[in-house]
């Protein structure tokens, strides 16, 4: 068994000065193909796009952000509903 793995390079492509990582490219799918889902089974449903969609994008961007930044969030729980605006 061959145990000398090559590690996966974290950067998918570059556009000139930008670098554009594989974490950026799933999560950039997996919103997209979410926003599909949803549009579809919306239409299904005879129900507007945005009533659905809007929401879960708030609400979903809201959770992604709390989840990287758990470290501050598990002693601050009461600012997770926080709109970060304050000063």
């Amino acid at each position: 068994m061959n145990t000398n793995l090559t590690p996966i390079n974290p950067i998918a492509f570059e556009l000139c000065p930008i670098s554009v990582h594989w974490y950026g490219v799933i999560s950039g799918l997996g919103a997209l193909l979410g926003l599909y889902i949803a549009t579809q089974e919306c239409k299904k449903r005879g129900v507007s796009p945005l009533v659905f969609t809007l929401p879960i994008a708030i609400i979903s961007a809201r959770a992604y952000y709390v989840l990287f930044e758990w470290g501050y969030f598990k002693n601050h729980l009461n600012e997770i509903s926080a709109n970060g605006m304050e000063e």
